[in-house]
C-alpha cells in the first residue's frame, strides 16, 4: 500500500512527486497494477480516520509518503531503513522501491 499525505499545488515536494512520478505513464501503470494507493488531501479538513492514520505514523500535519504492508506496518528496505519519506523522491529510485516491495523484500 502507498499512502501519500499530500498538499498538492504550492508544495514543491508534492508538485515534484506528481510531475516526476505520478504523471509518468509507466510508473502510474505499475502503481495501479501492483499497489493499493491512498492519497490524503492535506488542504482539506481531515476525517477522523485520516487523522488517526496520520497520528499512527507521526506525520505532524505535513507531507508524508508511506509504503505499508498488509498489516499497516511501514515497510523497510534491505538495510532496515523505514520506507517513509517527507522529501521528493527520484523517479528511478521510486521504481526500484516498487519493484523491491513487489518482490517481497520490503518486509
Amino acid at each position: 500500500m502507498i499512502v501519500d499525505f499530500n498538499f498538492g499545488k504550492g508544495c514543491p515536494r508534492c508538485e515534484r512527486l506528481q510531475k516526476d512520478v505520478y504523471d509518468d505513464p509507466a510508473i502510474a501503470n505499475k502503481i495501479q497494477r501492483d499497489f493499493i494507493t491512498i492519497r490524503i488531501d492535506l488542504t482539506k479538513k481531515l476525517t477522523e480516520e485520516e487523522k488517526k492514520l496520520g497520528e499512527l505514523y507521526d506525520f505532524k500535519d505535513d507531507c508524508l509518503l508511506l509504503f505499508l504492508d498488509y498489516n499497516g506496518a511501514i515497510l523497510k528496505d534491505p538495510k532496515g531503513k523505514r520506507l517513509c519519506f517527507v522529501d521528493a523522491v527520484d523517479p528511478g529510485w521510486f521504481v526500484e522501491y516498487l519493484d523491491m516491495i513487489k518482490a517481497g523484500s520490503g518486509r
